[in-house]
């Protein structure tokens, strides 16, 4: 099964992403399709193609993982078109953390990783939620006023989810089913 972790947007964020999400899938973007709001999430690690015998390793991983965090603080940082303005694949929320909670948690969550034989990405963490993709070919380029939005700007959103999940590719984009609900600062699984 292929897996990743990722935390879940709360549902203040949600509404704001689905608002930002309007924007780009109406108007001057019906080239775009946005990601589902059950797909919404900013991914931690991506594990691949993982043995599902391992998931109770994995389980028992993230409820250590979570119980050593406490909900993060984000800050909606930028949209941005990815990998770049011109031939773009998407559209995405880049966050920003000021205490840099996020990035040592990324970090912690690489150590439990590594230490029980699973795989972690090795380029730099750069977090961020997708909110659209291209269908097809992008007709045009983005320009950097498409992709102001300044309501989102310096908002701060608590964290508080972790999720394991799954994911299925379709021929309708990918598909995520959640695995495992961790809440963050706590020993047990979300409910």
């Amino acid at each position: 099964m292929r897996l990743f972790i990722g935390l879940k947007p709360d549902e203040d964020l949600l509404r704001d992403l689905l608002a930002v999400q309007e924007r780009f899938t109406a108007g001057d973007f019906p080239f775009l399709r946005r990601v589902p709001v059950e797909n919404l999430h900013v991914t931690l690690h991506f594990l691949g193609e993982t043995d599902p015998a391992r998931l109770a390793d994995l389980d028992g991983l993230l409820i250590r993982a979570a119980a050593l965090a406490r909900p993060i603080a984000v800050q909606a940082l930028e949209l941005g078109a990815f990998p770049g303005l011109k031939r773009a694949k998407g559209v995405e929320l880049t966050l920003s953390c000021t205490d840099r909670a996020l990035e040592e948690f990324h970090g912690l969550l690489g150590q439990f990783l590594q230490s029980a034989g699973f795989p972690t990405e090795k380029r730099r963490y750069k977090p961020h939620i997708t909110l659209a993709r291209v269908k097809g070919r992008s007709p045009r380029s983005f320009t950097p006023e498409d992709l102001a939005v300044p309501a989102l700007s310096g908002r701060s959103y608590p964290l508080r989810q972790m999720l394991l999940y799954r994911s299925e590719l379709t021929s309708g984009g990918a598909r995520y089913y959640g695995e495992g609900n961790y809440q963050l600062g706590t020993d047990s699984e979300a409910e």
